[in-house]
Parts: C-alpha cells; structure tokens; sequence
C-alpha cells in the first residue's frame, strides 16, 4: 500500500510542476510516519469488518467495536499522523527565491490549523456516532 502512495505522489507532482516551484519528495523524512497511518487504518477497518453483520447501519458497528473514547482517539491519532506527514511532506517543497521563508511560515499555520481541526472533526465525528440509538 505504501508503495502505491508514491505513484499517487508522482502523479501529483507532475500537475504541480512550474518554473518557480520544485518538489522532490523524500520519503525519508515521513515513510515511517505514513506507515503508521496506514497500519491505524487497516486495523480500524479489520476491526470495524471482523463486526459488521447483516445490515447494520455504520454507527451501530462502530458502537460494537469501539469504546466511544477509543473510538475518538483513533480518529484523532489517524489525522494527526496526516498533519506530521503533510508538515513533513512540505520540506520537499522549494520555491526559488524569498518566498521559500514564507512557505516555512505558512507550513507552520497550516499544521496548526490541522491539528485544531482534527480534534474538532474526531469530537464531531464521535458525537455523531454515539449519540445515535443503536437499531
């Protein structure tokens, strides 16, 4: 799986491509980073399939599977670990010229930005889910 992240890459790259701006990207700095995102979404999706029976509805299987706190924390920790990659990601980014220094300070806001955001998606997401009567 995390070899066919780099041809999705590859693929974006090429639109990306301009004169002022060059991408390498260097897997190095977030392979193991991405890796472990993969991993936490393969077991949340084994765990969520080990329980899903007949027609019920996606709330009731996660109630099944998941402490409602366990559940909350998974979904944090998957889109944290994609705001560290996306941080790390932006290190492969050079634009030529001073505009180099802002993409470093917009890099920053834009993680920050991320991980206020996670938190609040992973509390709405939950909410949603277990404040739903199970069928």
């Amino acid at each position: 799986m995390f070899e066919i992240t780099k041809k999705v890459d590859k693929e974006f790259l090429k639109k990306l491509a301009t004169p002022v701006l060059s991408m390498e990207v260097r897997y190095d700095d977030f392979a193991e980073i991405r890796k472990k995102r993969i991993v936490s979404l393969v077991n949340m999706v084994f765990d969520l399939s080990c329980n899903w029976h007949a027609a019920l509805p996606f709330s009731d299987v996660v109630k099944n599977t998941f402490a409602e706190e366990s559940y909350q924390e998974l979904l944090r920790e998957v889109l944290h670990l994609y705001n560290v990659e996306t941080r790390l990601l932006s290190n492969s980014i050079t634009f030529h010229g001073p505009a180099n220094r802002v993409k470093d300070i917009f890099a920053e806001k834009l993680f920050k930005t991320m991980e206020k955001t996670a938190g609040d998606i992973a509390v709405a997401y939950t909410r949603k889910v277990y404040l739903e009567p199970l069928a």
